[in-house]
């Protein structure tokens, strides 16, 4: 600890907090400190400073010399300035103690220190010394922000309708809070085993603090535990070199053995039959350094069993009187309702909420509801365990009869349909509606009707969450399924509103919402397997949402079956199967396999040839999709004569003063400014702009785009002053049309921070990375490409500053991200290697840097070919290394 403070102050950025110290005395230092603004990092590190002389006042009981901790500590501090070492920190702390300090009460000191940053007060001191990479071990896991939540998808809700458990929920909470245990919630269908887990899940996720878990996640166990883990938690689609399955258990295993994990496991399997001894199912979880509960019907030998009880029966009458809207007093009617729970509901909660509701809805006395179990023939032993027969019995209490009306079962069959996870009453209405032909208000009443007939589950909504969420019990869920001939066609309306949720959040970038979505078009796409255009478009809204998050194997799955769908329903010989191809290139595209890209461009180009005439605007599109993958290739004559194919059609459709062929116009500037022939270049551009000022008006997103490109012109000529004015003049516009906290406009502040990182205006770059990289943090999941490509620009910031220690670390945090997320041979992944050989180079470590630097020329020469001029850069560092120059990169 001791170690990491002499750092800290050693550290040029961190001494340059304090400018005018070398001129000034301790006390004046002190006093402007005290009177400046409090959000600043140097006024929170001088708060912490003195914070702590005064904690460790308290913790040796003995005063310290006030004028001393004014004047000494930082007169001291810049007098030994760059030199600073333990002896130095000893002689400061020394003079404020006014005594000698042993190594002891230094350590102390330093551990008061840690204590101070990690204090809420003092989160901006805490993320500036964060950026710098300069926190501790200590200290990187704090101060506690909060779980993270390994399975986002899951909604975190906690149903207040479910009475009698919430003393078990404390209980197990406090178990495992005190060290790593595998538990199992063991209990007849019905008991309440989800409920308890859902109410620990929000009850770790709303109020973490004194849990002592990192991660939590609430994984539906229904296909294999290992697939299930794999598609529910939110992980890297690659993982060390990994894809699929293989990459998302590598990836939970390592955050298992890093981190305090506790993972929730809720068995929802339809039929769950005893396991053998041998058996090996959920062998898996066994292996993990994690504590896990799991609730389900059987017993998993491996596990600590809790055995989930029947409630009492004076528990269950409370339960059937809130469920039935009344107190139930007769001391006869007492007797024999518990009778009923005792010899014929088995105590068993589910039961008891539906004789509930049957009773209340029928008028019934108890004798009635007595009877009309016997006519049922409806029996369930207490405590039974034999799933089979379980079901049996409670598909007698739930019979779709005629006083259904087809609104009903329409809704009820949609939900049998759904995974095992609540939704928000919005989208019930939004994606129920049209399938029960009915409005969206009478479907939240029927909603409502079914929930309170104990069909659907109604949840409280969570803290901050306005609208209550429905689910199905899966043994009601079951009862439904066994009932019902789920007719498919009828449900295409449900198809249709899932994909438009999808694409709406996706155009707002809204993708938390978005992943909440997905497990519901998985198993929708899964059950309503109806061939026809609908369909095609779910799974093309699923694939462009693996797309937009960088999950691109997924990507390319989903991709993938829309133009398997495509060429069954439309023909192989279609212009939608043409746009499938389009799409399947972007994939390739993203993922920097540029040759695989490249062929699907020239097949979609082929179809829409034959089908279209010649200057149809979707042959434009595609022309100008060919035309940037020659860009990225570096083969910038045949991406100059692609984009002036399509130039020639948007002049032939649209005019010369259209905004679509000014879009061209943009495009071929940027080739140019590849071939950096800048004037050219500009020339392009001024002529789009001319026309998208004019036709859309300044304040427009393609308006803004162009004045983006004009400023990349300028500041690769080196010109970053006029630079930072045209991405300035980019901003204004996207910060109107977005807002402030969007992917869009957080592109335009990285733009400008590397340009004011040319400038050396370091400062200035480090506050609008830091802008950037809480945007993506807040809106991308935290293993994303750009967050990666944030890192890296940080790192150079480092690099520049001559932080070369500070700067590998950054890097050294992208590039497992790029290699994970886009593979070890991406191209994004040799420009951080190039980075890392050049701070390699400056450490003067030259093996270590031809190291990066060949890693980065194999990467580029397969991707490119030896005679693109990246690989020929790459040739050029090599020389640079060997004769002691460098490189690095800032990402555009």
């Amino acid at each position: 600890m001791v170690d990491w403070l002499v750092t800290l102050f050693q550290n040029p950025v961190v001494l340059g907090l304090f400018t005018t110290a070398a001129v000034e005395s301790g006390k004046t230092i002190y006093q402007k400190l005290l009177h400046s603004e409090k959000n600043t990092p140097e006024w929170q590190l001088f708060d912490s400073l003195d914070r702590a002389f005064f904690q460790t006042e308290t913790d040796l009981s003995k005063k310290h010399d006030t004028e001393a901790i004014q004047e000494t500590f930082f007169t001291e501090l810049f007098d030994f300035s760059a030199i600073f070492s333990v002896g130095t920190l000893k002689q400061v702390f020394q003079a404020a103690l006014n005594r000698t300090a042993t190594d002891a009460e230094l350590k102390g000191w330093v551990a008061n220190v840690v204590k101070q940053i990690a204090l809420p007060e003092h989160e901006i001191l805490f993320r500036y010394l964060q950026t710098l990479q300069l926190l501790p071990s200590e200290l990187s896991q704090q101060p506690s922000k909060g779980i993270s939540i390994l399975t986002p998808s899951v909604p975190i809700w906690d149903n207040k309708n479910i009475l009698c458990r919430d003393e078990l929920v404390d209980e197990l909470y406090v178990s495992f809070s005190q060290h790593p245990r595998r538990i199992q919630l063991v209990g007849m269908g019905g008991v309440g085993k989800t409920e308890i887990l859902n109410k620990l899940y929000a009850k770790l996720a709303l109020k973490p603090a004194d849990s002592g878990f990192d991660f939590i996640g609430l994984v539906h166990y229904n296909d294999s535990i290992e697939s299930d883990i794999t598609r529910q938690i939110e992980c890297p689609a690659q993982y060390h070199g990994l894809k699929g399955e293989k990459a998302g258990l590598s990836y939970l295993r390592d955050v298992c053995n890093e981190h305090h994990v506790l993972l929730l496991i809720d068995d929802v399997r339809a039929q769950q039959r005893l396991p053998r001894r041998d058996d090996n199912t959920l062998a898996y979880l066994t292996t993990l350094n994690a504590s896990v509960l799991l609730a389900s019907r059987v017993y998993f030998p491996q596990f600590e069993r809790v055995n989930v009880t029947t409630l009492p029966t004076e528990e269950c009458i409370k339960i059937f009187e809130k469920q039935c809207g009344k107190t139930i007093s007769d001391e006869e009617e007492i007797s024999l309702l518990s009778k009923i729970f005792e010899e014929k509901a088995g105590l068993n909660t589910l039961i008891v909420n539906r004789l509930g509701s049957m009773s209340r809805d029928s008028g019934w006395t108890m004798k009635i509801l007595f009877a009309e179990l016997d006519k049922r023939g409806f029996n369930i032993p207490k405590a039974a365990t034999d799933d089979e027969p379980l079901q049996l019995e409670i598909n007698k209490l739930y019979p779709l009869d005629k006083d259904f009306k087809s609104s009903e079962i329409s809704i009820l069959e949609a939900f049998s349909s759904f995974p095992p996870t609540p939704l928000a009453l919005d989208l019930c209405k939004e994606w129920l509606s049209a399938d029960a032909e009915v409005d969206p208000d009478k479907c939240a009443l029927i909603l409502a009707g079914l929930a309170q007939k104990t069909w659907l589950v109604r949840h409280e909504a969570a803290e901050g969450v306005s609208v209550p969420f429905y689910s199905i019990h899966q043994m009601v869920r079951a009862a439904v399924r066994e009932q019902t001939k789920m007719n498919q066609s009828a449900h295409i309306g449900l198809v249709k509103a899932c994909t438009s949720s999808i694409d709406m959040s996706m155009d707002n970038f809204e993708f938390p919402k978005a992943a909440q979505l997905i497990p519901f078009a998985l198993t929708i796409y899964n059950t309503i397997s109806v061939e026809n255009e609908a369909i095609i478009y779910l799974a093309d809204n699923i694939g462009g949402f693996f797309e937009e998050t960088a999950n691109y194997p997924l990507a390319l799955v989903w991709r993938q079956k829309a133009v398997n769908l495509c060429e069954t329903v439309f023909g192989t010989n279609s212009y939608p199967t043409a746009l499938s191809y389009d799409n399947i290139a972007e994939v390739y595209d993203d993922q920097g396999d540029y040759t695989s890209a490249l062929e699907w461009s020239l097949k979609a180009l082929t179809l829409k040839t034959d089908l279209l005439r010649k200057n149809h605007p979707s042959i434009a599109i595609t022309c100008t999709s060919i035309a940037g993958i020659y860009r990225i290739q570096g083969n910038l004559d045949a991406a100059l004569e692609w984009n002036q194919r399509a130039l020639k059609i948007r002049e032939s459709e649209f005019g010369e003063n259209h905004p679509v062929t000014a879009i061209t116009y943009n495009n071929i500037g940027l080739v140019y400014i590849d071939q950096s022939d800048f004037s050219e270049a500009l020339e392009w551009l001024m002529k789009a702009l001319d026309i998208k000022e004019r036709e859309l008006g300044k304040d427009h997103l393609s308006t803004a785009s162009t004045y983006s490109n004009i400023a990349l012109a300028h500041k690769l000529q080196g010109d970053y002053i006029n630079a930072i004015e045209w991405y300035k003049k980019a901003l204004l516009i996207r910060e109107s049309s977005y807002g402030k906290h969007h992917p869009e406009t957080a592109t335009i502040y990285n733009n400008i921070a590397c340009a004011y990182a040319s400038l050396e205006q370091y400062t200035k770059a480090l506050e609008l990375y830091m802008i950037t990289l809480k945007i993506y943090e807040r809106l991308l999941r935290k293993d994303h490409p750009d967050i990666a490509g944030i890192y890296n620009n940080i790192a150079t910031l480092n690099f520049d500053l001559g932080d070369l220690t500070a700067a590998l670390s950054w890097y050294m945090k992208a590039l497992p991200i790029l290699e994970n997320e886009l593979g070890k041979e991406h191209p994004s992944v040799a420009i951080v290697c190039n980075n890392i050989a050049g701070v390699f180079n400056g450490l003067g470590d030259k093996s270590k840097a031809l190291v990066w630097a060949r890693r980065a020329l194999k990467i580029n020469e397969k991707v490119f070919g030896k005679e693109h001029t990246t690989v020929k850069n790459n040739y050029k560092a090599i020389m640079f290394i060997f004769s002691g120059q460098g490189d690095s990169v800032c990402n555009d």
